[in-house]
């Protein structure tokens, strides 16, 4: 199957619009960043921040001749269900347009086609992630159940940890607060949901994916989640929640793929939980919870790195680390191109010195590899 393009930098304008789904939740994102009124979009990376964007561009400068409104676009770098609004089906439709539109291998497709329901568990796991959705569909070869299973294994129960945890190389001043959110989620909070889970469904009873943090929560926690929000293992799902004894606090969202991943058979139980989660049901932790103590030990021992060692580490690690395609990757090979430093280096002209690379071809490594590089280096 030909490589997913997972980033709007990579994209033509044409390529956006055709590859652009429109939702109705979109619409009215699009009608305000249109609008004269200051936006500020928010969200974990992938979720389509940079797409939105780039779409209110589009129409705004092919109305250029009758609003006189010149858009620019310009980045740093040169959602659940329920919070969007959709139906499950509409949602489910949604996502698998998106994937329709990139998929070239007609075998895949068709399986997809065939499997709908399996297709909709990656498509729930995902959590309204374009980029999720689309990084686990890239690393199977058919839609049954035991590669489904897989998925949940080696993408949502290793991979998307490893890139939470790798976080901490890249800001080890903040390594305390990453280290221990993963250790919150992975080790707390899912398994005490996947217990309620298991009991509610043995009973009838909804399911849940949700946790409940008290407003005085100390600081140094929610620093710590904000980063878990960033790489969509959590997400925030709503503020001012009453919880037990009507105290007020932030409920989060686990990521379900995550969840499902501490099932034994996910592809089993996954519509079975999808299908009965309720907002209603949640684990809730105080603003003196014991599961923060380990955290707010080690904050005291916590200080600012020396920037400069940090980004010279960044810069001498492997071309490996970055999300392009495997076939870019090869290339910069072929060419001795081997560390993130030796690739900002790098000029369109040396890269058209590869095989089969040609003008276009090298814009595109360049734009892709920089696109790449610098969300590495910057998030």
């Amino acid at each position: 199957m030909s490589d997913f393009i997972i980033r709007t930098e990579e994209l033509s304008d044409e390529q956006i619009k055709e590859l652009y789904v429109p939702t109705q939740n979109d619409k009215k994102i699009l009608e305000q960043l249109k609008s004269q009124s200051p936006v500020l979009l928010v969200g974990s990376r992938g979720v389509g921040k940079s797409f939105l964007s780039k779409i209110s561009q589009i129409n705004l400068m092919e109305n250029f001749e009758k609003e006189k409104i010149f858009p620019v676009f310009i980045t740093f770098r040169s959602v659940s269900l329920i919070q969007s609004g959709n139906s499950k089906d509409s949602y489910v439709e949604n996502m698998k347009e998106m994937v329709t539109r990139q998929v070239k291998d007609s075998d895949l497709l068709k399986a997809m086609m065939i499997n709908g329901q399996n297709f909709s568990i990656l498509a729930y796991a995902a959590g309204g992630n374009p980029r999720l959705l689309l990084r686990s569909i890239e690393k199977i070869r058919s839609f049954n159940s035991n590669t489904i299973n897989s998925v949940f294994r080696e993408f949502y129960r290793e991979e998307i940890w490893m890139e939470q945890s790798g976080l901490a190389e890249k800001y080890p001043g903040n390594s305390i607060f990453i280290d221990w959110g993963r250790k919150f989620v992975e080790e707390i909070v899912i398994p005490e949901l996947k217990d309620k889970n298991d009991r509610f469904l043995s009973t009838n009873k909804s399911t849940t994916a949700y946790f409940w943090i008290h407003r005085n929560s100390p600081q140094a926690v929610k620093e710590a989640l904000r980063i878990l929000e960033y790489t969509g293992v959590i997400k925030q799902q709503a503020l001012g929640i009453k919880a037990t004894n009507a105290e007020i606090g932030t409920r989060y969202e686990v990521n379900i793929g995550c969840l499902l991943a501490f099932e034994a058979n996910p592809q089993q139980k996954a519509m079975d939980i999808i299908n009965n989660l309720s907002l209603g049901r949640m684990s809730e932790y105080g603003a003196n919870s014991k599961a923060y103590n380990d955290l707010l030990s080690a904050v005291p021992k916590f200080s600012e790195p020396d920037m400069s060692e940090c980004l010279k580490k960044q810069l001498s690690k492997s071309i490996k680390v970055l999300e392009i395609t495997q076939w870019q990757k090869s290339k910069l090979v072929e060419l001795n191109v081997k560390t993130i430093g030796e690739l900002l280096l790098s000029t369109e002209s040396k890269l058209m010195q590869a095989y089969y690379v040609g003008e276009v071809k090298a814009r595109q490594m360049k734009n892709a590899a920089m696109a790449a590089v610098f969300e590495y280096l910057f998030g």
